[in-house]
């Protein structure tokens, strides 16, 4: 068995009907609790996927990647959601796909396979930490998105392989950098994969380097990708202006991407805890942009008062 960091608050407080920060008592019921509860419940399962990834030269190599599965406990196939993390290159082994639990409750509770996963070098996935970004131009800010893109995009195709995963319908949900790389992935979708949903998309700037780069970088995801994108950013994120996260938006738009930008109300201090603590605000702004895109997979919420767990960390 593999040691796993426990979480230390509950599920349901983690949902928001328990305050679990000063910032989450704005709104400590989600809206979308309103919604009827539907008959079933939730198992969390805890593995490790076998991915495969190129080095530069072309060879290939393995890495086990540590994930963490939450989905209805019905033996019926249902849509397929991944989920990824911010970057940290300082203490990247201290991301772990746990810490997504909450979150991921909350879409499998409304249908979905949910894997949150931690990438190559993080946590207790296996691997190099490859995200170093090198150099200041265009093409150090693209493949900025890409790298990370592989991660997710394996996890897709070993996923898709589960006899409870429909792997025709597929979103992808990043924060921060993971949201950024959902970005590379949407201009070079993998089969299946229906939207994508960046919360807090970032990618920090070198003092030196001029941000028309990354300007120029989310142009060139614009011009591939068709699949409908939500785009969330808190009007007091303190990682990324708004001013900013717009200007990419449009930068992507203009190209021809496919997206849709939420500017949420500011959020505590720091709206970049948005996605972490704010559950009840950015629920009402995912269904809305799910259900038009016909992705939403069952009515009512799935209880979780009962959720079983298992473990195949081996």
């Amino acid at each position: 068995m593999v040691y796993r960091p426990k979480n230390l608050i509950s599920v349901f407080a983690m949902l928001g009907l328990i305050a679990m920060s000063p910032m989450s008592a704005v709104c400590e019921t989600p809206a979308s609790q309103k919604l009827s509860v539907a008959a079933g419940h939730l198992v969390i399962e805890h593995m490790k996927l076998p991915a495969q990834f190129k080095n530069a030269d072309g060879s290939s190599y393995s890495a086990k990647l540590d994930a963490m599965v939450i989905r209805p406990d019905d033996n019926q196939k249902h849509p397929l959601m991944t989920m990824t993390h911010a970057y940290d290159p300082i203490d990247p082994r201290g991301i772990f796909a746990d810490e997504f639990q909450d979150r991921a409750v909350e879409f499998a509770r409304r249908g979905w396979v949910v894997v949150a996963f931690s990438r190559r070098g993080y946590g207790l996935s296996d691997g190099p930490f490859v995200e170093v970004r090198h150099g200041c131009n265009e093409s150090s800010f693209i493949l900025a998105g890409q790298v990370p893109a592989a991660d997710i995009r394996e996890v897709i195709r070993l996923m898709g392989q589960r006899p409870y995963v429909d792997a025709s319908k597929v979103v992808s949900v990043g924060f921060a950098r993971g949201g950024y790389a959902t970005l590379a992935l949407a201009a070079e979708p993998p089969p299946g994969l229906a939207a994508v949903i960046n919360f807090s998309g970032a990618l920090s700037l070198n003092e030196d380097c001029s941000p028309q780069y990354i300007y120029d970088a989310v142009a060139t995801f614009g011009k591939s990708a068709r699949i409908p994108t939500l785009w969330i950013y808190s009007s007091n994120d303190n990682a990324i202006p708004l001013s900013q996260a717009k200007q990419w938006h449009t930068a992507y738009v203009k190209a021809g991407g496919n997206a849709e930008f939420i500017a949420a109300p500011a959020f505590g201090t720091n709206g970049h805890n948005l996605f972490r603590y704010g559950i009840p605000i950015w629920t009402p702004y995912v269904d809305s942009f799910l259900q038009k895109q016909g992705l939403t997979p069952m009515h009512g919420l799935l209880p979780v008062s009962s959720m079983r767990e298992i473990n195949d960390d081996d």
